[in-house]
């Protein structure tokens, strides 16, 4: 059906779009390839652009109308129902935290339960004070996109060149970024994210010393 006459050039994912029926390559070397599905695939091989470095994933939209590719350092927004005209290009690597502000719900968590004036406060300096560190040695150093099911946001999962840690960024389907996740997680975090079906939570597999959490 496809092949590339670069051997060192790999697929490293791929969407179908049931409406368009067309299946779309992210290749290693950037690539962006749509393949209209029928008889003849060779007359329907479309290269949609490149991002001039590895994409990591693609994801299309609940209601099929935006596709993502992401890098390790971009993320590209396309719109399936106009030839795959961009919507937006956004650096992932910024010190742009966005417009609103995360709250961790998890069990247990220090920052969610009851305390009273003095013991939030020092629950929050404990939460403050974990030691940052670096990505873990079982992440797979790939940025991962998950929408949430109504379309309207999605979050990114990356790794900072930067600083070299797993960071989460959400933005709203016109790729404008509206909140990253407290600093005070980075390091912690591991590859694995999901969104909960008709929710506000996101979902984080995390790594401390004592084993893993969700």
């Amino acid at each position: 059906i496809y092949s590339s006459t670069d051997q060192t050039i790999t697929l490293e994912d791929l969407c179908y779009l049931s409406e368009l029926n067309h299946l779309c390559l992210g290749l290693s070397n950037g690539d962006l390839i749509s393949l209209q599905i029928d008889n003849d695939f060779n007359e329907n091989i479309n290269i949609i652009g490149t991002l001039e470095e590895c994409i990591h994933e693609l994801k299309l939209s609940p209601d099929q109308q935006i596709l993502i590719a992401v890098t390790n350092t971009k993320v590209l927004l396309l719109s399936t129902y106009n030839d795959y005209e961009p919507i937006a290009e956004t650096l992932l690597d910024t010190n742009d935290f966005g417009e609103q502000q995360l709250v961790n719900v998890g069990w247990g968590s220090k920052t969610t339960q009851f305390h009273g004036s003095i013991g939030k406060k020092a629950a929050l300096e404990t939460i403050n004070n974990i030691p940052i560190k670096l990505k873990s040695d079982n992440d797979d150093n790939r940025s991962h996109i998950v929408w949430r099911d109504d379309g309207d946001l999605f979050a990114i999962s990356f790794i900072s060149l930067i600083n070299q840690w797993r960071t989460i960024k959400i933005f709203n389907k016109q790729g404008q970024l509206q909140t990253t996740n407290e600093i005070s997680l980075n390091g912690y975090i591991e590859s694995a994210i999901s969104w909960k079906i008709s929710g506000e939570l996101i979902g984080v597999a995390m790594r401390f010393n004592n084993g893993q959490k969700l």
